[in-house]
């Protein structure tokens, strides 16, 4: 019994050695800084494949959070962190920083439609109401969503500032009701079209209660997907040309697309 103690006892003491020789190491790699905001995302999960490899070439992956994108950015401009994950592609356009490099666009947030009043879409009868934002993004977002899964048919050159006017035709007769964006989720319509964040928040499994989602290559994706955006500078160092190795693969695919709760979907097509 005592031989059995003491060699449990030995066991324990290599494991926490081990583990102390670990931390010591992984403290003394260098830093790679992660600039992002704190909106609850997985992002342990999201960067898993960066995080899991950094530490074979000496370094470490640090998060560091901020209040807003504006924040973020403004900290990769002043060189507090070497990249960022906050951006949205249209916002970065409209930018026009030239300081700042897209390396590329990481998920973004769908809009996807939900059955309320049934359980299948083949139940779905003629004259159905369809809830979706009334905000002028979301409602564009939502009634483009509608066109490309023919629902409604929008007038030819229908963009991200579509309104409920360039309806051109339901053949199924299907009333689209714009509604405070808050208020989509309990509205006494048969069907919802929301966001992954409110979808989520109400408890829905993203991928798996909606019908459809906004695909990869729709507009709306394409505009609101987040990039990774680091400096000029930046871009030409080792640090920065290592962790571009480990982005947009299979692994981070794998890890965005079966990330905890389904919020953000690919927003590339892995290397």
């Amino acid at each position: 019994m005592k031989r059995t103690v003491a060699l449990i006892l030995s066991v324990l003491m290599i494991a926490l050695t081990f583990c102390a020789c670990g931390t010591n190491e992984n403290k003394n790699l260098a830093e790679v800084r992660l600039g992002l905001v704190d909106n609850n995302l997985p992002y342990d999960e999201i960067f898993y494949g960066v995080d899991l490899h950094l530490p074979e070439h000496g370094y470490k992956l640090v998060y560091e959070f901020f209040d807003s994108a504006d924040k973020a950015e403004q900290a990769l401009v002043n060189g507090d962190v070497d990249f960022t994950c906050v951006t949205e592609s249209g916002d970065f356009e409209l930018n026009g920083n030239t300081e700042l490099v897209n390396l590329g666009a990481a998920y973004y947030f769908p809009y996807a439609l939900f059955l309320i009043s049934c359980e299948e879409e083949e139940e779905i009868k003629d004259g159905a109401s369809i809830a979706i934002p009334s905000d002028p993004d979301g409602m564009a977002r939502a009634l483009l969503l509608l066109d490309y899964n023919g629902y409604i048919t929008l007038k030819e050159g229908a963009d991200l500032t579509a309104t409920p006017d360039d309806i051109e035709k339901s053949d199924r007769g299907f009333k689209v009701q714009p509604v405070d964006p808050d208020k989509v989720i309990g509205s006494d319509a048969d069907m919802i079209i929301t966001d992954s964040v409110r979808a989520v928040d109400a408890g829905y499994d993203f991928l798996i209660d909606s019908i459809f989602i906004e695909e990869m290559d729709s507009i709306a994706a394409e505009k609101h997907s987040t990039v990774i955006l680091t400096t000029s500078a930046n871009a030409a160092g080792e640090k920065m040309k290592l962790v571009d190795e480990f982005l947009f693969t299979r692994r981070m695919f794998n890890s965005i697309d079966g990330c905890s709760g389904n919020m953000v979907v690919p927003a590339f097509i892995p290397r």
